[in-house]
C-alpha cells in the first residue's frame, strides 16, 4: 500500500496550533474515514498554518482522493465555525 503525504493550509486565522486542534482534526478526519474502506491513516500533523496527512491505500489515486475529501470536509467544518479551527472558540 503506497504512502501518500497531503499538505494544505486550512485558511484559519493564524495562531499557534494546540493539542486540542489536533484532536479536533483527528475526529473530523475519522468522520470521513468511516466512508472509505481500505484507507489507513498513518499520521495527522497540525501546525500553526498547515495540516499534513499521511495516508495509505490500495493505490496512490485512492489515497489522494481520500485526502482531498478530508480537505473538503475540514473546509466545510471550518466555514461553519466562522473560520475557526477546533471544537470551542478559544481565541
Amino acid at each position: 500500500m503506497p504512502l501518500v503525504h497531503h499538505r494544505w493550509n486550512p485558511q484559519c486565522p493564524a495562531r499557534e496550533a494546540t493539542a486540542h486542534h489536533a484532536v479536533w482534526l483527528r475526529a473530523r478526519i475519522g468522520s470521513v474515514l468511516i466512508d472509505w474502506p481500505g484507507i489507513a491513516l498513518d499520521a495527522v500533523d497540525c501546525s500553526a498554518d498547515e495540516v499534513t496527512l499521511a495516508v495509505r491505500a490500495r493505490d496512490e489515486a485512492t489515497a489522494r482522493a481520500f485526502a482531498l475529501a478530508v480537505e473538503a470536509e475540514l473546509g466545510r467544518a471550518i466555514a461553519r465555525r466562522g473560520g475557526r479551527l477546533g471544537m470551542i472558540d478559544d481565541r
